[in-house]
């Protein structure tokens, strides 16, 4: 079945729903790994994929339509710059994966749950190059973006460390593991709940 590209309202109200609960996540994720270190914080999208799995797979079986992956990450990232936590790599390389993803999905089908999984994967190994390339080709700049708004220079620089070297190879695998684990909660979740509440 191949997907339409045609849009209605509601899959733009559905759509918006959906990222905006995922941005939820991801800010609690993300503020409470902060709290627990810079380290623990550096793991935030892979945490993030396990919870936003579901998530994904519910936007793309009901609104499954050419690159409705590209259009909720821009949502993300619009809504995450609206709030003072944007950055303009990040921003590349999370559209780039969500692309990537719309590609493979555009092709085999948003219902094939392998193809969704594969590009979830890539979309989370997107929002961790997002982090990572910076740090590791332009720490200084990056550094002096964030404490410049408001980030605490210690807390960068712990993290700046701990990206730099082999561990930000570590996270790249790791995040492509967790989107695909992501998916296949998601999966579980979804048969199990939301089919029977009749969501699905």
């Amino acid at each position: 079945m191949k997907a339409s590209s045609t849009y209605q309202v509601k899959d733009f109200i559905l759509t918006g729903i959906l990222t905006a609960l995922l941005t939820a996540i991801y800010l609690v994720i993300a503020m409470a790994t902060a709290i627990v270190g810079p380290v623990a914080h550096v793991f935030s999208p892979i945490l993030m994929a396990l919870a936003g799995g579901t998530i994904y797979l519910l936007l793309t079986s009901k609104v499954p339509k050419k690159f409705i992956l590209t259009i909720s990450t821009i949502i993300f990232m619009v809504l995450m710059q609206l709030m003072g936590s944007g950055y303009l790599p990040w921003a590349i390389t999370s559209i780039t994966g969500a692309l990537i993803a719309d590609g493979i999905c555009i092709y085999y089908g948003y219902k094939n749950l392998k193809a969704l999984a594969c590009g979830f994967g890539l979309m989370v190994v997107g929002q961790t190059l997002g982090n990572v390339l910076p740090v590791v080709f332009f720490a200084n700049q990056f550094r002096e973006t964030f404490v410049s708004g408001g980030a605490d220079a210690v807390f960068l620089d712990d993290m700046i460390r701990f990206i730099q070297g082999p561990v930000s190879i570590v996270l790249v695998i790791s995040s492509f593991i967790s989107g695909i684990i992501g998916i296949y909660i998601g999966m579980r979740l979804l048969n199990k709940h939301f089919v029977k509440a009749g969501v699905v």
